[in-house]
């Protein structure tokens, strides 16, 4: 049985999730709720920032959670991380680097364990890059590009595959008319795209999606695009 996808724009951890936290908590198989956080996206900054801000958050909520510190390719094969994942029934990518992430995890063990808790029913949940990597392909940065990310600075990857056709545009309320053109160059034909605003999640089995949080889901089908506000259904398919 697959369990659940959740895709978020922004905001993980933060008091305006926690209305849709709720929700995904009371669909978990085998309650109670049992959340792995991994902050693999942002290893290579802070990634106990998140990990407190997780715990934090979850623990108010009611749920119990544990941080799974995958670093890197490394760690990501260690089995005390990837069984650490398994015992959850709930696991949460954040965000930070998309391209750090599909490096370190890729072909892992604890990539394996992940898709294990969503086969039997869990919630596999990713926050900005953690939502991107789910996809067929996504965005990552360009080598050696300095600053900020400008709308030209990316350039193609293959995801994770979990949604083989979909691509995940996250803070996509953020995104104006040029980057958004830098951002959909080169797409291909065949894929759909998610631009999911900040304090928002599409949550779904991969093809049929609910959105839910404060603003809107656009799904992008070749030339023409749809927004879905919180509390509508669209469908990939």
């Amino acid at each position: 049985m697959a369990g659940t996808i959740v895709l978020v724009g922004a905001g993980e951890f933060l008091e305006g999730m926690a209305a849709i936290d709720r929700i995904l908590m009371a669909r978990v198989p085998d309650p109670p709720a049992r959340v792995a956080i991994v902050p693999t996206a942002a290893a290579q900054e802070d990634p106990r920032a998140w990990t407190d801000m997780g715990e934090s958050h979850y623990r108010r909520l009611g749920a119990q959670v544990e941080p799974v510190f995958v670093r890197d390719s490394e760690t990501a094969n260690d089995p005390a991380f990837s069984d650490a994942i398994l015992r959850s029934n709930f696991v949460y990518m954040s965000g930070g680097s998309p391209g750090y992430l599909l490096d370190s995890i890729r072909d892992s063990r604890s990539w394996t364990a992940m898709l294990e808790v969503y086969h039997r029913g869990g919630i596999l949940a990713g926050c900005s890059a953690g939502a991107m990597v789910m996809g067929g392909i996504t965005r990552v940065r360009r080598s050696g590009m300095p600053g900020p990310p400008q709308p030209f600075s990316w350039e193609w990857a293959e995801g994770l595959g979990l949604m083989p056709n979909v691509i995940v545009a996250p803070h996509f309320d953020r995104m104006n008319e040029e980057r958004l053109r830098g951002y959909r160059e080169g797409m291909p034909p065949n894929f759909v795209m998610l631009g999911v605003d900040e304090h928002t999640a599409a949550v779904g089995d991969g093809n049929s999606f609910e959105v839910m949080g404060r603003s809107a889901v656009t799904v992008f089908r070749g030339e023409s695009s749809t927004r879905y506000p919180a509390g509508e259904r669209f469908t990939i398919l």
